[in-house]
């Protein structure tokens, strides 16, 4: 390994720490969404930032669903998330079909630490009957078949993970270009090693006095 090669090993791990802060408190989530119905499947749509997470804020949200062509009532429809550039992108999630509660809500769950997402889970579940019943006009939009965009409800709650300290991921990155200069000095050290001991046995040997 080159002194070239070090210097990009070391720039990489110096990277890898600097991206653990790369959210503040109430920045948006960059959030896409894409819909499956019958045998199709829509295009990935930027989530506008008024429905997208806000880093370390929970919050309920009206997500509108607009009408996909071809769909007919009945229909089950599904939906998926991308969140923060496709690092996390959830399962897919039934949320509309004829056999499901005439409201359904989606829980999200991000896990972040320090100002890094780590994590996406989310699930599907039915409106409770006492949220339902303090929002008829949401469930009069989800009944009426011809009633689009649907609201759908998105909930994102934010959980903290194990905080790295700013120190010790200093100490790691240290320690990895020591590695490293070790690993250029050992590669060295064997390939000169023939030639050094041959030196050696140059300068331990007696001197021949030279004749007269």
């Amino acid at each position: 390994m080159g002194l070239l090669q070090l210097l990009a090993s070391l720039t990489l791990v110096a990277g890898l720490v600097g991206t653990c802060h790369a959210y503040s408190l109430g920045d948006f989530v960059p959030t896409a969404r894409r819909g499956q119905f019958q045998t199709q499947r829509t295009q990935w749509h930027d989530v506008h930032g008024q429905h997208c997470p806000k880093f370390g804020h929970d919050q309920l949200v009206s997500l509108p669903i607009p009408k996909p062509q071809a769909f007919r009532p009945g229909d089950n429809y599904k939906i998926q998330f991308s969140f923060a550039g496709d690092q996390f992108v959830t399962p897919w999630l039934l949320v509309m079909g004829r056999y499901l509660s005439l409201v359904s809500y989606l829980d999200v769950e991000l896990t972040h630490t320090g100002g890094e997402l780590r994590s996406v889970r989310a699930a599907v579940y039915d409106l409770p009957h006492r949220d339902a019943a303090a929002h008829p006009l949401l469930v009069s939009q989800w009944a009426n078949a011809s009633h689009w965009p649907k609201p759908l409800l998105v909930q994102y709650r934010w959980v903290a993970g194990a905080e790295v300290r700013g120190d010790r991921a200093l100490l790691l990155l240290f320690a990895a270009a020591a590695a490293l200069l070790g690993l250029v000095l050992s590669n060295a050290y064997r390939s000169y090693r023939r030639h050094l001991a041959a030196f050696v046995v140059a300068v331990a040997a007696p001197t021949q006095p030279k004749a007269d």
